[in-house]
């Protein structure tokens, strides 16, 4: 059945595309974890970072364990009294 639509209103829609990394069915990586790991490498801190996005600290590094796990490697070094250093990040 095709219905006509007759004066609709566009103004308050938007569009939200949600992109993920993906391996098979698996979810590799999300929009959140992106956000993330940008701000990790702005910031140099999981803490400041997860207080930026008003995630827990704790789920922060379970976000980031969880991609290593996935993706098979330490994405990360701690540095002792420097904070959280990304691979790839000058130092």
């Amino acid at each position: 059945m095709i219905t006509a639509l007759r004066h609709v209103s566009i103004d308050n829609l938007e569009v939200k595309l949600e992109i993920k990394l993906m391996r098979g069915n698996s979810v590799i990586m999300d929009g959140l974890t992106a956000d993330l790991l940008r701000a990790i490498s702005s910031s140099g801190s999981i803490l400041a970072s997860a207080k930026l996005l008003g995630i827990p600290y704790a789920k922060a590094w379970r976000m980031i364990t969880s991609l290593e796990r996935k993706i098979g490697g330490q994405g990360h070094q701690a540095e002792e009294g420097r904070g959280w250093r990304g691979r790839g990040r000058a130092h």
